[in-house]
């Protein structure tokens, strides 16, 4: 009882905390003043006055209904702006050709990924005819309940025996296939080395993979080797656990129009040990003797693609997108791959429609140069405009005209083009000006789009790169006023 007296005197005793305080303000002043300061803030918060809402005078009905009125709720989506209200998209009312009927009006169209212009073919109509008189329309049902036709086995075993694999597996959708491919294969943890230049399908792919990613700089081997050494030796360093690695490219990169130099993209992944994921899209049906892409264009075996993928819908004019490799990597995606799980199959005219495109690419392999000879008659053409970049590798049926120097902003550049393409539209010729998901976080500046097929003729390559180079210098002298 004594002791607990003693404590209580020496605890109240005002003596020695002013002692203490002075001394401790002596030796360690900062460490004294933030003692005070918080001690003084514990007081005002004791001593604060709670919140009650319950004591706060209530509205009344007409209260209520005034600032319900008055409320504003907030725009799920950012206001247009006056170009974007302007503005207006050509509806197609024919079939996609050389020339194109928009607004009952006829123009050469350089907007299309109809490659080898074989889309309006009468044997792939014919086709279409007979299946749709058996199967109907539409399958109406993912593959894995019901959604399965023999038609689409066909057409998975006959995409196998093109480009050279054990298998292949078929997406019903064009964008939906590489989305799907990567998550299948690259999980939380895992790694991506990247092309910083890929398109959206990939980006969105990669998003939800939720992997780790490093981009390199846009078909850059000196940085992509300089990453992965860099990946190497911090892994070696920290003694990581080994993940899955995947290193992903385009064959042609559809926002630059250039070729990957695959034979060194494959020689980084067999040293560094990657699996290789090829988005071939551009090139499947126009690169390689007989149209098998860029693995046949550099002399690489396509076997050592670990995953090789395109979409259907340019060079063999149906819809949809597959995914080609040994039988273990396609029958993981028959139970891991989004887009094949949960989305209705590709209606069965669509695959027969396939089917046919591959055999006439097979029977009529020419197109394949000839679609590459056209774009090297127009890059010629259009190589030497002032102030005007080309990109796009000569073997590319696809090419893209920036402006060399910036008119101030991505903005400002895209109004130019569009400027450019109304031009171009007035004098009956179809291009296209690059557009860009909001949602992007890796978009290059704006460019002009043409698009070259085999069915073109000389004569219309030859007027359309007049009036693409007229037009651009109508624009120019225009801003320099």
């Amino acid at each position: 009882m004594l002791a607990a007296a003693q404590f209580l005197y020496n605890l109240l005793d005002i003596n020695k905390w002013v002692n203490y305080l002075v001394h401790e303000f002596n030796d360690r002043p900062h460490h004294i003043i933030i003692e005070s300061l918080l001690a003084l803030l514990v007081v005002r918060l004791m001593l604060r006055k709670s919140y009650n809402p319950s004591k706060k005078q209530k509205l009344t009905s007409a209260e209520e209904e005034q600032l319900i009125a008055e409320w504003q709720p907030e725009r799920l989506t950012p206001s247009l702006t006056s170009f974007q209200q302007s503005r207006t998209f050509p509806v197609v009312e024919s079939a996609s050709g050389p020339f194109v009927t928009v607004g009952g009006k006829q123009y050469l169209n350089f907007s299309s990924f109809n490659f080898l212009g074989i889309a309006n073919d009468d044997s792939i109509k014919k086709s279409c005819r007979e299946t749709i008189e058996k199967y109907g329309v539409g399958s109406c049902g993912p593959r894995g309940f019901y959604g399965s036709f023999d038609v689409h086995l066909d057409f998975e075993k006959a995409i196998a025996q093109f480009v050279g694999t054990e298998d292949s597996i078929l997406y019903s959708d064009g964008l939906a296939y590489i989305t799907s491919v990567i998550p299948a294969f690259s999980k939380k943890g895992d790694l991506i080395i990247c092309d910083s230049g890929v398109n959206y399908a990939i980006q969105q792919g990669i998003l939800l993979s939720r992997s780790d990613v490093v981009y390199f700089k846009h078909n850059d081997m000196e940085d992509l080797e300089r990453v992965l050494k860099e990946v190497d030796q911090k892994s070696r360093k920290l003694q990581k656990p080994l993940t899955r690695r995947f290193i992903i490219v385009e064959g042609i990169y559809q926002y630059y129009g250039d070729l990957v130099p695959l034979k060194t993209i494959m020689q980084l992944k067999q040293k560094y040990k990657y699996r290789l994921i090829l988005d071939d899209s551009i090139a499947f049906g126009t690169l390689g003797k007989t149209g098998r892409g860029t693995p046949q264009h550099f002399g690489v075996d396509i076997k050592d693609v670990d995953m090789y993928c395109s979409t259907v819908d340019m060079s063999v004019a149906t819809c949809g997108g597959f995914c080609a490799g040994n039988n273990q990597i396609v029958d993981h995606q028959r139970l891991s791959g989004a887009g094949y799980c949960f989305s209705a199959a590709a209606p069965p005219y669509s695959s027969a429609a396939g089917i046919v495109g591959l055999d006439i690419i097979n029977s009529r392999s020419h197109l394949c140069a000839t679609v590459r000879q056209k774009a090297a008659r127009m890059r010629k053409a259009l190589v030497n405009i002032g102030g005007v970049e080309l990109t796009g590798d000569e073997v590319s049926p696809m090419l893209h005209l920036r402006v060399t120097n910036s008119l101030g902003s991505p903005q400002l550049d895209g109004a130019f083009l569009h400027g450019v393409q109304q031009q171009l539209w007035g004098q009956g010729i179809a291009a296209v000006v690059t557009e860009f998901n909001p949602s992007e976080r890796r978009v290059p500046s704006p460019s002009l789009r043409v698009t070259v097929t085999a069915a073109h003729s000389d004569n219309d390559l030859d007027k359309a790169s007049k009036s693409i180079i007229a037009a651009f210098k109508e624009a120019f002298s225009k801003t320099r006023k």
